[in-house]
């Protein structure tokens, strides 16, 4: 299966009040959010994730990485909260169940064109020819103006949508983007 995701915030102590996340502790919510992912994905699946991973250095992200199941397409953009970890890996580095992309990026998926990168895009590539644009960074504020082919796929539009901290597959992205 494919599953897409981002802004997981790892060790971020102030996403907890900032994005108003229910849990008691920074711990609390690291473990929290490796038991949702890895209750939604195996270990077969691919998951497209966009960045915001976590606030920590690079042992401690691939420490992270190491516990998530799936293989991750991670559209990196170095520029954000993933730059103190991210500096050390390159575009195209593949190893230990991840893959480096570049930080924008437009793939078909099950026959649907899907631009993919960390921020939201007023138009992005394929857009008139019925391609979707999947983002992260806004955890759940932006609302697309009634385009209904943008989604934020971030832990915290997950939350507001699925109820829980976690990836998105392709069929729940779909449902929200055309209804089906």
């Amino acid at each position: 299966m494919i599953f897409f995701s981002s802004d997981h915030h790892f060790n971020h102590a102030n996403i907890l009040e900032y994005c108003n996340r229910d849990f008691g502790s920074t711990q609390e919510m690291n473990d929290s959010l490796v038991r949702s992912w890895n209750s939604t994905v195996s270990s077969h699946d691919t998951v497209y994730y966009m960045g915001d991973f976590c606030f920590c250095n690079y042992a401690k992200a691939t420490e992270y990485i190491s516990l998530l199941n799936g293989n991750i397409l991670y559209i990196l953009d170095k520029t954000h909260h993933d730059k103190t970890w991210a500096s050390r890996v390159s575009y195209g580095y593949s190893g230990n169940g991840i893959k480096f992309l570049p930080s924008m990026i437009t793939e078909k998926i099950n026959g649907i064109f899907i631009t993919m990168c960390h921020f939201p895009m007023h138009s992005w590539n394929k857009e008139h020819y019925g391609a979707w644009m999947l983002h992260g960074h806004t955890h759940s504020s932006y609302r697309d103006g009634g385009s209904r082919k943008i989604l934020d796929i971030g832990v915290d539009s997950a939350r507001r949508i699925l109820g829980e901290y976690r990836p998105f597959s392709f069929d729940e992205v779909r449902n929200e983007i055309i209804g089906e």
